[in-house]
């Protein structure tokens, strides 16, 4: 199989071919190049059935993006906001408001 890796020192892009129970344990970008070798990071690419899980920085800046985004779902519509806290929940505090504009 072809698998995609970065040159982490040159942060260049190469693919390379091998079996799916090895892993390429030098940078074939700095050893063309006639650099010292070390080993490059392998990238998921194309459609994959694997999924990818965020951990540290990634996953908190993640968290964050989708807690906006949700935000400005639900507080844009109704119904969402309706939905997201409960029909009676809802109900209640239209009726608070209601009362309150009298």
């Amino acid at each position: 199989m072809e698998y995609l890796y970065l040159c982490t020192i040159n942060n260049q892009e190469f693919d390379a071919e091998h079996s799916i129970k090895t892993e390429l344990e030098e940078c074939l970008v700095c050893k063309e190049k006639g650099l010292e070798t070390h080993k490059p990071k392998r990238l998921i690419a194309g459609p994959t059935a694997g999924r990818v899980e965020l951990q540290g920085r990634e996953l908190i800046d993640k968290v964050k993006e989708d807690t906006l985004n949700f935000k400005k779902e639900v507080y844009g519509s109704e119904k969402k906001y309706a939905n997201a806290i409960g029909e009676s929940k809802y109900h209640e505090l239209q009726t608070r408001l209601d009362r309150r504009g009298r």
